[in-house]
């Protein structure tokens, strides 16, 4: 029973996987075409404002809504909830807290270049939170290639209207912002439509029990975010201080290219996130052992390849201006390997309810985050933000690798994780330092060596799926 019911849940992990797997490389694709457009069209320091904005919203966002889609999510998915009563508490709680904050944000003065962009700020957060308000609600209704469909939505729109906004309009971070402001309008619309979001809509008066028991499960989840932040983000603002905003362009273009590493984590985790919370309620913790050694295999592989390839990706990419970015990529490749691990036991947490473990673990790397950059970017520069960022995502890594044992045991890999990590770090180190791609090159293949056999199950798995549902569809 115990092997069917892992099999089933496999199976629906691959096909998830799959499908979110489509849409996000479909949008990663987009987002990559629009680099040498924001890298040719905009200066350094426009794009490191721009980036400034966005970064300060995805600060604000979890405090304004207070972190509430995580319980959409959860509690959409349990079925003893109503979904509408769900939603509707969700719509309540960020509509309020985009209006509070929009009297609060338009009566202080911000000590940035923020201050500059207020109203872009306010509705770029209000445009957003609805946004992401119909993307989290079509996963929990497990409406999986609508919300996959959706992430494309949002990439081509964004792509079309910043093409009309920076190269014929010339608005540079006017026009980079409003672009995304446009693109998360187009993809509410399509969610709405696609979703047929009138059947979700109560009219009854809010389940105010409900509510209170959904705040209480997102609560915690807002210090996590913030330490999220503060560990992802705080370092543009600590080397705007230091460096200036055309740094902050530097390094904001530098954090793009190990999208393409978190890819693979972002994907996974989505379909994961699902699985986690369907396994753990059916009592079939044995899944998450073989899950762990095939997405540790996949996502330092991965990591492995695109480190050796950063020089080469950038060359053609960015702009001449936005070049020396490419120096700072490979060890920030080794902080998303880091980060997806910390993502993979997030899920775990969010499965068993145990909110307030991944708050702790969040708030450590968010410490030692500031504590690092404070003292690393004055000294190493960009470099300093980069190695801070790595060594934080690290240390929340092993922490909840060791944490969450106390609820879910599972066999780990560890010989082979160490052994695969600590190539991929020196395989970093010697492309930045010794600029020859061929020790790094040896060093990827040692990695992919390590974990040939999973790979080849990962491979199979796939292909044994696309077959079949090639077969489906020639009937």
């Amino acid at each position: 029973m115990q092997k069917e019911n892992n099999k089933s849940a496999s199976k629906e992990l691959v096909i998830n996987t799959i499908v979110f797997g489509l849409g996000t490389l479909s949008s990663k694709i987009i987002m990559f075409i629009l680099l040498p457009i924001y890298t040719i069209y905009m200066t350094t320091a426009e794009l490191g404002e721009g980036e400034l904005v966005v970064n300060f919203m995805n600060l604000l966002y979890p405090i304004t809504t207070i972190n509430i889609l995580s319980a959409l999510l959860r509690y959409t998915m349990d079925k003893i909830y109503d979904k509408k009563k769900v939603l509707q508490n969700t719509v309540l709680v960020i509509t309020f807290g985009i209006i509070l904050f929009g009297i609060i944000i338009f009566n202080i003065n911000i000590n940035s270049s923020i201050n500059n962009w207020k109203l872009y700020l306010w509705i770029l957060l209000a445009c957003y939170s609805f946004q992401q308000i119909l993307s989290v609600f079509s996963k929990a209704i497990d409406k999986i290639k609508c919300f996959a469909i959706g992430n494309i939505v949002y990439t081509a729109s964004l792509l079309v209207i910043s093409v009309i906004l920076l190269v014929v309009c010339k608005r540079k971070t006017a026009g980079y912002l409003e672009g995304i402001i446009l693109a998360n309008i187009v993809s509410f619309i399509y969610y709405a439509y696609n979703l047929k979001i009138n059947k979700y809509i109560s009219k009854d008066k809010p389940d105010i029990k409900l509510l209170k028991e959904m705040v209480l499960f997102s609560l915690p989840l807002i210090i996590n975010s913030l330490s999220w932040w503060i560990a992802s983000f705080c370092d543009r603002f600590i080397i705007e201080l230091n460096l200036g905003t055309t740094a902050v362009g530097i390094y904001s273009v530098s954090s793009k290219i190990p999208a393409i590493v978190s890819v693979v984590s972002n994907v996974f985790m989505q379909a994961w996130v699902l699985s986690a919370i369907k396994a753990y309620q059916e009592g079939n913790t044995s899944l998450f052992d073989s899950v762990f050694r095939r997405f540790s295999a996949l996502f330092i592989s991965w990591a492995a390849i695109i480190i050796v390839a950063t020089k080469f990706i950038m060359t053609y990419l960015v702009g001449k201006e936005f070049f020396e970015s490419w120096l700072y990529v490979p060890l920030l490749i080794c902080a998303s390997v880091f980060s997806g691990f910390g993502n993979f036991y997030a899920a775990l947490y969010t499965a068993t309810k145990k909110n307030f473990s991944v708050m702790i673990t969040t708030i450590i790397g968010a410490i030692t985050n500031i504590l690092l950059n404070l003292l690393l970017i004055p000294n190493y520069g960009i470099q300093g933000a980069v190695i801070a960022t790595m060594i934080s995502q690290l240390i929340v890594t092993i922490y909840r690798m060791i944490n969450s044992r106390k609820f879910i045991k599972f066999n780990l890999d560890l010989k082979r994780i160490i052994c695969a990590t600590i190539m991929l770090i020196l395989e970093s180190v010697l492309l930045i330092y010794s600029k020859n791609v061929l020790y790094s090159l040896i060093l990827m293949l040692f990695i992919l060596l390590i974990y040939l056999d999973e790979i080849k199950i990962i491979l199979d798995k796939i292909i044994k799926y696309l077959k079949i549902h090639y077969k489906r569809k020639e009937k």
